[in-house]
């Protein structure tokens, strides 16, 4: 029997962002749409790229 309501055992949308210089790596989220998550995702990339940040990845992941 599962005890877990359907908040804790439903899947949410993240946003992963990868820079190469500085080296770091975001999470953003959790989202409940994966179309929220690209709406956000579009909006930090662009933060990023004003700041001159370069080699930019941007995933969106379901965990």
């Amino acid at each position: 029997m599962n005890t877990l309501s359907p908040d804790q055992t439903a899947l949410s949308w993240w946003v992963e962002v990868f820079i190469s210089a500085p080296q770091q790596t975001y999470q953003f989220g959790p989202f409940k749409s994966r179309e929220e998550a690209k709406i956000s995702r579009s909006a930090h990339v662009a933060a990023l790229d004003h700041k001159k940040m370069r080699d930019i990845v941007a995933l969106i992941k379901q965990h």
